[in-house]
């Protein structure tokens, strides 16, 4: 499946495998030819999703997929202000399936347009941690959960790093 602009320039083409839309490539390009979205479904794709800002080329995300150590499969998203600092990177890792069982994990960044860390988090099927910042870097907030419940310390500060609120669970 192929579309153009009046102008002649292709704008999106669709690889549709055994009438499967998931199985191939979906591709947008701008009027102007620029990259607009490429999604890869294909088993193998190392790269499954891309998208960029406008027709100026800026990287607005990236999403790829890889094996890490032979044991886990590694799914890696990074999100992209206009101005091309990073806002958000996702990793999410699970077992493979030929691997030992263990638990998935993922690990969550956010950042403001300065490129100061926001939010910072670890989840896995029992666990989440999580940190809160300031858009001056300073923690605000830092919890631990196991199975839901406090573990360990839970802190709230102010905006300059005085404590507010602190609970220790052991």
């Amino acid at each position: 499946l192929q579309e153009w602009a009046e102008s002649g320039q292709r704008t999106h083409y669709q690889d549709i495998r055994n009438t499967h839309r998931d199985q191939g490539q979906d591709v947008h390009w701008f009027p102007n030819g620029q990259l607009h979205t490429r999604f890869d479904f294909r088993p193998q794709a190392d790269t499954v999703s891309i998208e960029y800002y406008s027709d100026r080329g800026n990287l607005k995300r990236i999403q790829r997929r890889y094996a890490r150590d032979g044991m886990y499969l590694v799914l890696d998203q990074r999100e992209y202000f206009e101005s091309g600092m990073l806002q958000r990177s996702v990793e999410r890792r699970s077992p493979l399936p030929t691997a030992l069982p263990t638990d998935w994990e993922m690990v969550e960044k956010g950042f403001n347009e300065a490129g100061v860390m926001m939010r910072f988090t670890i989840r896995t099927e029992r666990e989440y941690q999580e940190e809160i910042y300031y858009a001056n870097g300073i923690k605000g907030i830092a919890r631990h959960l196991l199975d839901n419940h406090l573990q360990g310390r839970f802190e709230e500060l102010d905006s300059l790093g005085r404590i507010r609120v602190r609970r220790s669970e052991e």
